[in-house]
């Protein structure tokens, strides 16, 4: 499982160039909502979605079912929060 230090360092915060502010917008986001890897992120971002009532999601291996879980804990995304993340990958 990734640390919430490997995370912002290693993902979130990698590269140069114009997306580096959006990357550090996303990283400042996800740590407020208790975000420690990118499946998380991408499973929090479903769940905080008005329109999603339902997020299923699939793994065979272990270590990351139990990641995939963490996505469902804590605080969801709130706006602001997703709109980060969206100009981090866009």
């Amino acid at each position: 499982m990734h640390t919430r230090r490997n995370f912002l360092s290693s993902s979130a915060l990698a590269g140069a160039g114009p997306g580096l502010a959006a990357r550090r917008d996303s990283a400042r986001a996800g740590a407020s909502a208790g975000i420690t890897s990118w499946a998380q992120a991408f499973l929090k971002f479903a769940l905080s979605h008005p329109a999603v009532t339902a997020v299923i999601s699939a793994t065979g291996e272990p270590n990351r079912q139990s990641d995939n879980l963490l996505g469902g804990v804590g605080p969801i995304l709130d706006g602001q929060q997703r709109q980060s993340l969206i100009a981090a990958l866009g």
